[in-house]
């Protein structure tokens, strides 16, 4: 669906933007006062009411609303560079595609509505503009939208440990009306990466959302953080899973005859096999990654109230792509350095400067190597994706 463009005056700009910065400072006080001293929650009023798949959340009573604020915290296995590029969303594919795979199936559609700062050589994580989300927070009720201001950026604590931050604070504007049958919520919500002295990365997840309607205070109390709490678990995964669904690739089809075919990763012989979208291989269904992705496509202008989700497609990958995708060109990360799992393996891939802006990524004959195959059947066969 096309939105409009806006082109907000800078005095509002400079409104909203103040806005974020101010909570900006708040969620990195809050974070770096955590990394401090785990106790310091508990003085703020937080009480802890979940700690599930590597992440705790605490939960305290907002003055101003029954609906509780939270923070979730907990450490991924990648690094900053990783997580830059995993975030950073410079067009409305990019933002579709990270909310796709961050909200899976609760993702219906998102835009770009305003640019206004981008990256620079010294913050390649820097942005500023204003953007449009529309989610499923909830299975049972209607589908939920907003209209908010974000600005992400890099911050260095006194040690030189780099905070990786994303704020976003809803905005009411009337050249983006509620739409029919669609609820507008409020939030105010920070994601923030700190780096850990061991190479790891902090994340929490800080803020306060309303999601207006009918939904009930206790019910939205409850399954929020079970949300929140899923979709951390695929921070570690976010930059590659990304570059899967930005690499070259071929598409992705059954196989239309019945003759056994190998699979290249794990070798076995399959009769349902389907080809790696990224490097054309054929695959079993044990060796598969299915990743749902939006399509790119521009849509006219309809109904509302028929539109409710952005057309998605489900990419099939092998878990050699997903490891190890082969090929990555205009990246905005300038530096991207990942070890492999349990050290089998060493990244070979290289940063190498065009004759323009751009950085191409590079890796060593991904396809055709019989030895990369034969090094990524034992992460295949575990079934780990």
């Amino acid at each position: 669906m096309e939105y409009p463009h806006l082109d907000l005056p800078p005095n509002e700009l400079a409104h909203f933007r103040q806005i974020n910065e101010e909570f900006a400072n708040k969620a990195l006080d809050v974070t770096y006062n955590y990394l401090r001293d785990q106790h310091y929650l508990r003085t703020k009023g937080y009480k802890l009411t979940q700690d599930k798949n590597g992440s705790q959340t605490y939960q305290r009573t907002c003055p101003k609303s029954s609906f509780e604020e939270y923070l979730m915290t907990g450490v991924c296995e990648t690094t900053i560079e990783e997580l830059s590029y995993g975030i950073y969303t410079a067009t409305t594919q990019d933002l579709r595609t990270v909310f796709a795979l961050t909200f899976k199936e609760d993702f219906l559609d998102a835009a770009i509505l305003q640019t206004c700062e981008t990256q620079t050589e010294e913050d390649p994580g820097h942005w500023f503009g204003i953007k449009y989300a529309r989610l499923q927070l909830h299975s049972i009720f209607h589908a939920r939208d907003t209209v908010f201001s974000e600005l992400s950026g890099t911050r260095k604590d006194a040690k030189g440990l780099r905070t990786l931050f994303q704020v976003r604070h809803t905005i009411d504007i009337p050249q983006l009306p509620p739409f029919p049958h669609i609820v507008r919520f409020d939030h105010d919500m920070g994601w923030l990466f700190s780096e850990l002295p061991d190479g790891r990365v902090q994340f929490t997840i800080i803020g306060h959302l309303d999601p207006h309607g009918k939904m009930p205070a206790w019910v939205f109390n409850k399954m929020t953080p079970k949300k929140h709490a899923s979709s951390c678990t695929m921070f570690s995964e976010l930059m590659r899973l990304r570059r899967l669904v930005e690499a070259p690739r071929v598409d992705a089809h059954a196989v239309s005859d019945d003759s056994p075919k190998r699979c290249t990763m794990c070798t076995h012989i399959t009769k349902h096999g389907k080809y790696c979208r990224c490097c054309g291989q054929i695959t079993c269904k044990k060796c598969i990654l299915i990743v749902s992705q939006p399509i790119q496509v521009t849509l006219d202008r309809v109904d509302p109230t028929k539109h409710l989700k952005h057309p998605m497609d489900e990419a099939i990958y092998c878990k050699a792509c997903f490891k190890s995708p082969p090929r990555l060109i205009g990246s905005h990360s300038i530096s991207l350095s990942k070890k492999s799992e349990g050290g089998e393996l060493e990244n070979t891939r290289k940063f190498i400067k065009s004759s323009s802006t751009d950085y191409a990524l590079v890796s060593s004959s991904h396809s055709s190597s019989t030895t990369s195959r034969q090094n990524h059947s034992s992460f295949a066969s575990s079934g780990r994706g």
